[in-house]
């Protein structure tokens, strides 16, 4: 689960990664809450009333002169602190998921009752948001899965399948699977993906292979070791491991027909054609990450790797200053900048400021804007800075030496990450 400042940030956190920006690989593992605007204002408001009674609490700590204000302020601060944790925890109405966003009802949000506040600290708000997705229908619930032609359609065809076996996928592909498709609900655990997969066999639509060799279809299972392969009717799997260890395919498919076989005079089942049992292939291992934010590793894949585009962020106006003069030596495609800016404004009131991918030298000057607003804002205003460089679809060779001159000048609060694209055949 995501909290977010907004119902705007918590569409794009469930929309886009959190490394790359990318489309979110594994949207339906995640739901993200977020506050309406005016309840927000209003949570914002009553926190700064009981923030003010508490600095005239300080100030009138000692001395008979307060003694009429500290009685006051006895009286008035329980129900202060009470009005804002209770808005606090209303604001946050809004659920999002990858299939759109929502509104809880007030039955799901936390009872204004002033009789007992601490009903407000034992408020289970998880419990309440699992409570409103299981009602709205928004997750799998215990007993509930797909379809098997839908599954078949989307889940097993849509699966990584191993490289050496184009036609055979793992029970954890499929579980990715599950969690990246679209238009799918929330799913949990693996049990929904379980379910899914016992649900297809039943009904012939997959053959499934356990780590032991057995193989089941929905006649029932082969086991033995090759050469005494025989058949038991009627059987249904015992409990597996939604993991790399356990295939799934096609009851059509040349695997299955290798699963299944049955060895003569084992058996009055035929099986559905002759062959040896195939291994159990490991599955390939996970390709090198395209991003790297470590300052050497960034260096050195830069002496065999092209790089694709490169992300300078600051936090600090100085560090945002010296973006462009970092990045010009490179000489990109294309430049752009983006900048974030929130915080109070002295003597009140609070602004924020939000420009994305402006090319640059634009006339606005987002960086310079932001300098601007911040000499009239708090100590606590919150700044970030970006300058993303493009380097074209196909990335860009021979930028170790300027990349080492960037990373041996920058700051130590700027925050460097780079994409690589795929080395050109004939390349080292």
């Amino acid at each position: 689960m995501a909290l977010c400042d907004s119902e705007a940030r918590a569409k794009a956190v469930c929309a886009y990664s959190d490394e790359d920006e990318g489309p979110r690989r594994f949207r339906n593992a995640l739901v993200a809450v977020a506050p309406n605007a005016s309840g927000l204002a209003d949570a914002h408001a009553r926190s700064r009333r009981f923030l003010a009674a508490e600095q005239i609490k300080k100030e009138t700590a000692v001395g008979d002169d307060h003694k009429l204000t500290r009685d006051q302020l006895a009286k008035i601060m329980p129900v202060l602190q009470y009005l804002y944790k209770l808005q606090a925890r209303r604001a946050f109405d809004r659920v999002v998921t990858s299939t759109g966003a929502y509104g809880m009802e007030e039955k799901f949000l936390v009872t204004d009752d002033p009789t007992q506040p601490k009903k407000i600290e034992a408020h289970d708000g998880q419990q309440r948001l699992r409570s409103f997705l299981e009602e709205k229908r928004l997750l799998y619930h215990k007993d509930e899965t797909l379809d098997p032609d839908r599954f078949v359609d989307v889940i097993v065809s849509g699966a990584t399948p191993l490289a050496q076996q184009p036609d055979v996928t793992t029970a954890k592909a499929l579980h990715e699977r599950f969690l990246s498709a679209s238009d799918m609900k929330l799913v949990v655990d693996d049990d929904v993906t379980r379910r899914a997969i016992l649900r297809a066999l039943a009904e012939g639509k997959i053959v499934l292979r356990l780590s032991d060799g057995t193989a089941y279809d929905s006649c029932g299972y082969v086991r033995g070791p090759d050469g005494q392969r025989k058949r038991t009717e009627s059987a249904t799997p015992p409990s597996f491991s939604i993991d790399e260890t356990v295939l799934v395919c096609r009851p059509e498919q040349s695997s299955a027909r290798l699963w299944l076989h049955v060895d003569p005079g084992t058996d009055k089942i035929p099986g559905p054609g002759p062959g040896p049992i195939p291994p159990i292939i490991e599955p390939p291992k996970p390709a090198r990450k395209p991003t790297a934010t470590d300052r050497v590793e960034i260096v050195d894949r830069a002496a065999s790797e092209p790089v694709v585009s490169l992300g300078l962020q600051a936090r600090t106006i100085a560090d945002a200053e010296s973006l462009i003069s970092l990045a010009q030596p490179l000489g990109a495609d294309r430049l752009s900048t983006s900048v974030s800016l929130e915080g109070e404004l002295r003597g009140g009131g609070s602004i924020g400021l939000t420009a994305s991918e402006v090319p640059l030298g634009h006339a606005t000057n987002p960086i310079e804007l932001a300098k601007t607003l911040q000499r009239g804002m708090g100590e606590e205003a919150e700044f970030v800075a970006a300058l993303d460089l493009s380097f074209g679809d196909q990335g860009r060779s021979g930028l170790q030496g300027p990349l080492q001159t960037l990373c041996d000048a920058a700051a130590e609060g700027i925050q460097i990450e780079a994409r690589f694209g795929k080395t050109k055949e004939g390349e080292a």
